[in-house]
């Protein structure tokens, strides 16, 4: 039975048309062309040609020539990393100069700053010890009055 039911979606399958995709615009698929080439194509077919210039007049130079070349382009590959290095230099030199300062000025607003926080912690302690010396007064006396009433005895 199952052999069946199988064997009947395997030929409903088979009788469906296969699926065709949409013709494209062939206008946009012109285009498309277009772009490629035009952008992709032909950018690397000059960059190959001129690196096998390159190529060919290395080849063809003498060897005073080739120095020369070497030197530039060895110039070339020094000066990017000579302006890193000139940066840098200059940012270390600043942060010198700032940590200089800094240790000039920074005493005195750290005495300051040290000076108001034992004021407040002074200030706070004094607020603290109110509460205190309140609170302890008020149960102190709320016991009293609670023993020395009658729901006190009744209790005991």
């Amino acid at each position: 039975m199952t052999d069946d039911k199988s064997r009947a979606k395997i030929e409903a399958v088979n009788e469906l048309e296969p699926h065709t995709p949409p013709q494209r615009n062939l206008a946009s698929k012109m285009k498309h062309r277009r772009e490629v080439l035009w952008q992709i194509t032909v950018p690397f077919v000059i960059c190959v040609l001129l690196l096998l210039i390159m190529v060919v007049l290395a080849g063809a130079t003498t060897s005073s020539q080739a120095s020369k070349l070497a030197d530039i382009s060895m110039i070339w590959l020094i000066s990017p990393t000579y302006i890193f290095a000139v940066l840098m230099l200059v940012i270390l030199v600043a942060l010198a100069y700032a940590i200089i300062r800094l240790i000039l000025v920074l005493p005195f607003y750290a005495f300051r700053l040290h000076t108001m926080i034992k004021l407040f912690g002074s200030r706070l302690q004094g607020v603290e010890n109110k509460a205190v010396v309140g609170s302890y007064t008020q149960s102190r006396n709320g016991i009293r009055n609670f023993c020395s009433t009658s729901q006190f005895i009744s209790l005991v």
